[in-house]
């Protein structure tokens, strides 16, 4: 709709000035009776082109501020779609490593070590591949709009709140904690990759306010 009006708005303007243009040329009267009504004319030309340059003039910065805007909304868009992705990796990669750790604490109880690991590597490759596609495309939002280096949605700040997350999985399922211990660290660590989720969503609601 708002690209309709910008069009409609441009076209009246290149309306007026054609407009003005024809009244100027069409009422160029030589008699000196007309004299005064060919001064006129003349004049409202003048003004109906200047009225059509401003339109346009206004137009035009309408329709960037319109482009500007739809482009951050895609970018943003696309940025929040590639990090559902990526926390969704991160949540994988952080249940292949329990599983591991799991293994570790006690051999006898779970599926072979070595198909654990290929699942994990498996899943951290996945999560690698991810973090680069965010990447690239929080730097394509950052031509657009600079984002301070602290806000939660850069890349450098979610992998960096990963790898604590990633690091107390060993202490969750150390061979001194009973299961009761065990559970209550497992569901911090739970808390925490919640507050990676928590904390970019909303980073992301005040960049389309801005």
């Amino acid at each position: 709709m708002i690209f309709n009006s910008n069009f409609i708005i441009f076209l009246v303007c290149i309306l007026l000035i054609v407009i003005g243009v024809i009244i100027g040329q069409a009422f160029n009267f030589s008699s000196i009776e007309l004299d005064l009504l060919n001064k006129l004319f003349s004049m409202i030309a003048s003004v109906a082109t200047v009225f059509g340059v401003i339109l346009a003039y206004l137009a035009l910065n309408s329709w960037r501020y319109q482009f500007k805007h739809t482009k951050l909304d895609l970018l943003i868009e696309s940025l929040e779609d590639n990090f559902s992705a990526l926390y969704r990796a991160i949540f994988d990669y952080r249940f292949a490593q329990i599983m591991i750790v799991k293994y570790e604490m006690n051999p006898s109880n779970f599926q072979n070590y070595q198909s654990l690991q290929e699942q994990a590597n498996f899943k951290q490759a996945k999560y690698l591949e991810l973090r680069d596609v965010y990447s690239v495309s929080f730097e394509k939002l950052n031509r657009y709009c600079k984002i301070d280096t602290k806000s939660a949605i850069s890349v450098h700040n979610i992998s960096r709140d990963v790898v604590p997350i990633l690091q107390s999985l060993r202490k969750i399922y150390d061979k001194n904690n009973n299961v009761e211990v065990s559970n209550a660290l497992l569901i911090e660590n739970d808390k925490q990759l919640e507050c990676i989720w928590k904390a970019c969503k909303e980073e992301f609601q005040l960049l389309r306010i801005l």
